[in-house]
């Protein structure tokens, strides 16, 4: 490929992801600078917005490689980070149209700049560059209750959720700001909102816990008098955050007991934004009320919270038929095993032996509810149903004599597939101690796996 040839972006595409040494076939005659420079014009040039996505996903995909001085000894890594990024802005600031320049585009835009500075750790060798993206982010996500810009709003919320991840503490300066975002969105994208500020909410109180950070001011939720905008946004200063590299000792804990570091007034705030976050639940999906649960239960009783509030909010769910729902309460089971009465016990059991029996269907199929993979899952759940996890560490308890009231319901059916039966007769094999074939009492399970066929 020379500089004056019209690039067939389609062979392009199709040759970086075949192998390294198409890569190479590609560029051949070609400085790698010049190509990039070629990428960015045709993004920002070309009408065709299907064309301009899939250039953001190749640049996306194959930035650490154009970036990376070991394949290019004459490439100037950083400015070329500095003109892709220059270019991303350049197509983030157009006018929308929609025609050439969508919401959708926009928001590819964010997803591509956010993976390039993170492959690329630009919030080490770039500072400066990473810290006006995050300021574009935050940007963006204050337009609350805009309906037009919400697909770019709640993308923006997801971009931000990851550099979070990948830096935890980034943004606890924010934590304020943000949720007066959430307490003022009116759409759909609320649960990105509320997702992002309990994400920063968890990686800002482990680290109080651990002291491996400045105690963030924790906000104070208050749903009676919610503020008529959010509050101006202060500067994002990444160098002081960098020095201090919070985020390299970051560990997530579990523990009985509450940090005798947080004061009175620190504990009440993280309780505070708890309840907030259970009680605007409701308006999550199954799988952004996954995401809520996973973030909130390994540090309930750091903050001395009440395992039963976790309870009330949960556990009606296992009477759905979504398996992710009863998860939920599978997972609320496994922290706190000692607040869920016998009873409650027996209703997950038997809302797990219904989800394993219930014949597959059409309509099942469709909706998800009963696949093969989620029976074969109920299985392994029965098998796990005693496990749990105490002061952070997972104990897996697999004991026969607790099933002996409940294997009948493993015995395989007529119409089961066979990977099923599979499970199912393996599972059995679980139900029978060694000592039970030299001594079989009633109510106990038979001595012969021979009872399962008749």
């Amino acid at each position: 490929m020379d500089d004056g040839t019209i690039v067939d972006w389609a062979r392009v595409f199709n040759a970086f992801r075949w192998s390294d040494e198409s890569r190479f076939e590609v560029l051949r005659g070609m400085a790698v600078d010049i190509f990039v420079e070629k990428v960015l014009m045709t993004l920002m040039t070309d009408k065709d917005e299907s064309l301009k996505i899939n250039l953001l996903v190749f640049l996306q995909e194959n930035a650490e490689f154009f970036l990376d001085q070991d394949n290019f000894k004459d490439i100037d890594a950083n400015n070329s980070l500095k003109k892709i990024c220059a270019a991303l802005e350049v197509v983030l600031d157009t006018a929308v149209d929609g025609v050439t320049t969508t919401y959708h585009l926009k928001s590819q835009v964010l997803v591509t700049t956010t993976t390039i500075l993170i492959t690329v750790r630009a919030i080490e060798t770039r500072p400066s560059l990473f810290e006006s993206f995050v300021e574009v982010l935050l940007g963006v996500i204050r337009n609350v209750t805009g309906s037009a810009d919400r697909l770019l709003r709640g993308m923006a919320c997801e971009c931000l959720k990851e550099l979070e991840m990948t830096y935890p503490g980034l943004l606890q300066r924010h934590l304020n700001e943000i949720l007066c975002c959430c307490q003022l969105e009116t759409t759909h994208v609320y649960q990105s909102y509320l997702t992002l500020f309990i994400t920063a909410f968890q990686h800002a109180s482990f680290q109080a816990v651990q002291g491996v950070g400045p105690l963030p001011n924790f906000p104070s939720p208050d749903s009676q008098q919610l503020p008529a905008a959010p509050p101006p946004m202060t500067r994002f200063v990444i160098l002081e955050f960098v020095t201090k590299a919070h985020f390299k000792d970051f560990k997530v804990i579990s523990s009985d007991k509450g940090p005798d570091t947080l004061s009175d007034d620190t504990l009440k705030r993280i309780r505070r934004c708890i309840a907030y976050a259970l009680e605007n639940s409701r308006m999550l999906t199954q799988w952004g009320l996954l995401t809520l649960v996973l973030k909130l239960l390994p540090f309930v009783r750091v903050a001395g919270l009440a395992p039963n509030s976790f309870k009330h909010h949960l556990f009606a769910l296992v009477h759905t038929t979504s398996p992710l729902f009863i998860h939920l309460v599978l997972l609320t089971k496994l922290y706190f095993s000692d607040i869920f009465k016998q009873s409650d016990h027996a209703t997950c059991l038997m809302r797990i032996f219904h989800m394993i029996r219930e014949p597959l269907s059409s309509s099942s199929q469709r909706d998800g509810n009963t696949s093969l993979a989620h029976r074969l899952l109920g299985v392994q759940w029965v098998l796990g149903f005693q496990s749990r996890i105490q002061n952070g560490v997972f104990t897996h308890v697999q004991s026969p004599v607790w099933l002996n009231s409940v294997y009948r319901y493993l015995y395989p059916e007529v119409f089961d597939p066979l990977d099923l039966i599979e499970y199912k007769m393996a599972a059995l094999c679980h139900c029978f101690a060694p000592e039970h074939f030299l001594n079989s009492n009633p109510g106990e399970p038979p001595a012969t796996l021979l009872d399962v066929l008749i």
